[in-house]
């Protein structure tokens, strides 16, 4: 890195681990990453319970989100484990987790461990395949919650912001900035 002309740090903490690497500090940029707000916008009101119904989602209780890889560092067994052993913390919310199955996992054994919370758990946890545009869900969602315990700056914290949801994150680099 300290033959590169300039390096982008997309969160303090990344521009912080340059600087503590050797980088000088006019070789680093710090631009963090942005949102297609066209995309990731609030409904209205009247139109998310007919969302909900198209996608399959219950119409009368709360939405609880997770979007990100299927990937052991975003911690999602943890919390779908978490979420069914002590019944959605009393909030009566439903989980709905959807991702794609991580690199590191080419057998999909996460994916398999999440499939079978669903199966024994459906009125708290909900596993759906990944789409590419997941707009949809953060319009359908009443809040967005994020485990992940090694980030650099998640895209899901800032399209949740933009679609007007709280965030829940864990105190992980880019997360603890943005929340």
């Amino acid at each position: 890195l300290r033959r590169v002309d300039a390096c982008v740090g997309i969160s303090r903490d990344l521009v912080h681990e340059l600087r503590e690497g050797g980088i000088r500090p006019s070789r680093i940029d710090h631009i963090p990453n942005g949102v297609d707000l066209a995309r990731f916008q609030p409904l209205a009101a009247d139109q998310v319970a007919p969302l909900r119904q198209r996608m399959g989602l219950p119409v009368d209780r709360p939405i609880v989100l997770f979007v990100g890889v299927l990937d052991p560092r975003k911690n999602i067994l943890w919390l779908a484990e978490q979420w069914v052993a002590h019944d959605a913390f009393g909030t009566g919310a439903l989980l709905v987790a959807i991702g794609p199955q991580g690199r590191d996992d080419p057998q999909g054994l996460l994916h398999g461990k999440l499939a079978a919370i669903a199966r024994a758990h459906p009125q708290c946890f909900v596993l759906h395949e990944f789409h590419a545009d997941v707009a949809a869900y953060y319009q359908c969602a009443d809040a967005v919650v994020l485990p992940s315990y090694k980030e650099g700056l998640p895209n899901v914290v800032l399209e949740a912001m933009a679609a007007g949801l709280p965030c829940v994150a864990a105190c992980a680099s880019g997360s603890r900035e943005l929340v």
